[in-house]
C-alpha cells in the first residue's frame, strides 16, 4: 500500500507543478500579446477627467451616419461612441 500512496503523491505533485507551469506559460503569453498590439488603454487614452477619449484612426472617417456609412474607419469611430 505504501508505495501506491507514493506513487499517487508522486503523480499528484507533478500533475499539480504542470498545471501551475501551464498557467504560467499562458499569462507569459498573454502579456506578452498585450505588449506586441500596443494596447491603447494602457496608453492613456481614456481621461476621465475631461470626459474624453483619445483614439488613433488611419484615415479620416468619410461617414459618421450609422445607417449610410460602409468603411472600417467609420464603424470604428462608430462603435466608441455608441
Amino acid at each position: 500500500m505504501s508505495t501506491i500512496e507514493d506513487a499517487t503523491r508522486s503523480a499528484g505533485k507533478q500533475l499539480a507543478l504542470y498545471f501551475a507551469g501551464a498557467i504560467l506559460l499562458f499569462i507569459g503569453v498573454l502579456y506578452g500579446i498585450s505588449l506586441l498590439s500596443g494596447d491603447q488603454a494602457s496608453s492613456g487614452g481614456i481621461d476621465v477627467a475631461n470626459n474624453s477619449i483619445t483614439i488613433t484612426v488611419r484615415q479620416e472617417p468619410p461617414q459618421l451616419d450609422a445607417g449610410r456609412s460602409t468603411d472600417a474607419s467609420s464603424f470604428s469611430v462608430l462603435t466608441h461612441v455608441m
